[in-house]
C-alpha cells in the first residue's frame, strides 16, 4: 500500500461505542494514545475506563469489564 499509516501498521479499529454520547471523552483519550503514545506513557486506560463507567454509570467491576480494551 501507498498509505502510510497502513505501511508503518498505524490503522487501529475504534472500540465499539456511541461516538456522541456519554462515551465520548475515552474515544477522544483512546485516538489521543494511539496518536501520541509517547505523549501518554504510563496512561493505564482500562484503569481510566474503569473508573469513567463506575462514577457516571454506577458500574461494578463486574458490569465493566466487557467495555475494557484489552
Amino acid at each position: 500500500s501507498t498509505i502510510k499509516a497502513i505501511k508503518n501498521k498505524q490503522v487501529y479499529k475504534l472500540p465499539t461505542m456511541d461516538i456522541g454520547g456519554p462515551r465520548a471523552p475515552l474515544i477522544s483519550l483512546y485516538i489521543a494514545l494511539k496518536a501520541h503514545p509517547e505523549a501518554f506513557k504510563g496512561v493505564d486506560i482500562n484503569a481510566i475506563v474503569k473508573d469513567y463507567y463506575k462514577v457516571v454509570f454506577d458500574l461494578n467491576d463486574a458490569e465493566v469489564e466487557p467495555f475494557l480494551w484489552h
